[in-house]
């Protein structure tokens, strides 16, 4: 009876210690169309300044939704998804399913502001999404302005990716970058990033 009782009480402790499960972060069904910042996510250009000026191209649900920096090409930036099931301009190739990363000549953020403390699974990738260019930029992942990953994309179509675990407070910022290297036109970036914490 006693080692009955101790078998049905150790499975008891354990069950009851069994962790929640975690909570999804997903930067693509996440993506913020009225408010920026948002309370997780937010968008940025490369020299860290707030995107303001919303922006949506079509109508209903088929749409490609916007955040932009107010200035003229070539220091105009742009993130936005792409939700009309057909690629837009050239460089948005994959509707639904990608963030856009279209930084001109001053690059863009997509930050992820954490809400609470623990270890976070931070996995994606980056790919050149611009069809219609040759050359290379750099791409990366930051937390709170230190590097933490670093990339080049030079291939259309080829995926940079990245899968990291990092031990992140209430407030860190993780950054996923577009950088600049030299031609505006070029900078069309699809960007999957998923966090996975507490």
């Amino acid at each position: 009876m006693t080692n009955t009782f101790s078998v049905i009480t150790a499975i008891a402790l354990l069950a009851g210690a069994v962790p929640a499960s975690a909570t999804t972060y997903n930067a693509t069904k996440m993506f913020q169309d009225t408010v920026n910042p948002g309370p997780v996510w937010s968008y940025l250009d490369g020299s860290g300044n707030i995107l303001s000026e919303p922006s949506q191209v079509g109508t209903g649900k088929k749409v490609v939704i916007e955040w932009l920096n107010g200035e003229n090409y070539p220091d105009s930036s742009v993130i936005a998804r792409n939700e009309t099931g057909n690629p837009n301009q050239n460089y948005l190739t994959w509707p639904g399913k990608m963030l856009l990363m279209d930084g001109q000549s001053v690059g863009g953020i997509v930050r992820f502001t954490t809400p609470t403390a623990g270890s976070y699974t931070i996995k994606g990738s980056f790919t050149w999404i611009n069809n219609t260019c040759v050359g290379e930029h750099p791409v990366g992942v930051a937390v709170n302005g230190v590097s933490v990953w670093s990339g080049t994309i030079s291939t259309y179509g080829a995926p940079s990716k990245f899968h990291l675990t990092q031990a992140l407070a209430a407030g860190d910022t993780v950054d996923f970058s577009n950088g600049y290297s030299g031609d505006p036109d070029c900078l069309g970036t699809g960007l999957i990033a998923n966090l996975e914490g507490p």
